[in-house]
């Protein structure tokens, strides 16, 4: 019995470790994608989307594919 609650108790620690670990990654990501807008790092910046990313603008109707946004922005 101490073994299946000792088994139980490390499985949920260590998904919680995990979570918490991958909203980490998560939230670094988008500090350094935020950053790098603020400075203009533009080679930083489109380097963090995926290739297939669409940049949403202010319009309903702006839909960016990235290769698009990226000759855009220079």
């Amino acid at each position: 019995m101490y073994r299946i609650v000792l088994f139980t108790a490390a499985l949920l620690f260590s998904t919680h470790l995990a979570a918490q670990l991958e909203e980490a990654a998560v939230a670094d990501v988008l500090d350094r994608y935020h950053q790098a807008a603020a400075s203009a790092d533009w080679d930083t910046y489109f380097d963090l989307l995926s290739e297939d990313a669409v940049f949403l603008g202010t319009d309903v109707s702006e839909r960016w594919p990235k290769a698009v946004f990226r000759e855009y922005a220079g």
